[in-house]
């Protein structure tokens, strides 16, 4: 018997706790980046900012769910999680 992400990606239901885990790891991955990759951005490595000053990191932050759930999904129609 199939989940329905299986009907989708092929996932047996004995393996979506892998597939669900990898997704979550991922997922965590991907939100403790965004803020790594502003500090070394404007603060580690500030070469060149337009403006003069960096960005709010605020914006930065709001970003970040939609950031990480685009990683996973884009991961998870490309079959990686197999």
């Amino acid at each position: 018997m199939r989940l329905i992400t299986g009907f989708l990606f092929g996932i047996t239901a004995t393996d979506f706790p892998t597939y669900a885990a990898i997704a979550a790891g991922l997922l965590v991955m991907a939100i403790a980046a965004v803020p790594l990759v502003y500090w070394i951005r404007f603060h580690v490595y500030p070469l060149y900012i337009p403006g003069g000053e960096p960005p709010d990191p605020l914006r930065y932050a709001a970003a970040t769910p939609v950031v990480a759930v685009t990683v996973v999904a884009v991961f998870a129609f490309m079959d990686v999680y197999r």
